[in-house]
């Protein structure tokens, strides 16, 4: 008999006896962890549910995170007589509101029946002659009309009248209260063109003529 075979055979019995037992052992290993896992699956659902759906808070309510704010885009007057802001009416319709910062007396300056006024930052501004100005669509067909109200009487009139064409407010000039400067796209779509506005009369003078390629 070969010396050398017969100790090499031990060796490879040996090595393979090693690696049944390591086999071995990763098995139990392996069952102990799926036994772990599956008691704590068991615990989770069968023990402590109970307890803990009733340590679970309230659900948040869904018009507290998307319904309307209380006050949305305070504005103060010029003279710091007098604030805007947004507020929802009793039909939850966001409206256009001024009072006097004594808080005495509220009024609801816009009427919308079905959408309310917009709460991007330009919707509503004050002219230095005291007057709000506000923009407002139809509908929602985005060509907003500028319109302004005397918040001592509560009278609103659209500056810009026109069908199909979209207003914008630019700015005031203080040199000016009774004049605002706007755009209008009277000459198509995307063609804003540069005008003067003023408020006691309506009266629309050009200033700027947009050469079809400014936006």
């Amino acid at each position: 008999m070969d010396f050398h075979a017969f100790r090499n055979g031990q060796q490879q019995s040996m090595k393979n006896s090693t690696e049944m037992r390591r086999s071995a052992v990763a098995c139990v290993a392996i069952n102990q962890q799926r036994s772990t896992f599956a008691l704590i699956i068991y615990l989770f659902l069968f023990v402590g549910t109970s307890g803990a759906i009733a340590e679970l808070p309230r659900l948040i309510p869904r018009a507290l995170l998307f319904g309307n704010p209380e006050y949305i885009s305070p504005l103060i007057s010029p003279d710091g007589t007098h604030i805007a802001y947004l507020k929802a009416d009793t039909n939850a319709v966001v409206q256009i509101w001024a009072r006097d910062l004594a808080g005495t007396e509220e009024k609801q300056i816009s009427h919308e029946l079905r959408r309310g006024i917009s709460w991007w930052t330009d919707a509503h501004a004050w002219a230095y002659n005291g007057q709000l100005l506000f923009l407002k669509d139809t509908d929602g067909d985005e060509m907003e009309h500028l319109f302004v109200c005397d918040v001592k009487t509560c009278k609103v009139s659209d500056l810009t009248p026109f069908p199909g064409i979209k207003a914008s407010l630019v700015g005031c000039e203080p040199t000016k209260p009774d004049e605002v400067l706007i755009t209008l796209n009277h000459k198509g779509k995307t063609v804003f063109d540069l005008w003067s506005v003023n408020l006691s009369t309506g009266a629309l003078l050009p200033v700027m003529e947009n050469p079809g390629d400014v936006i």
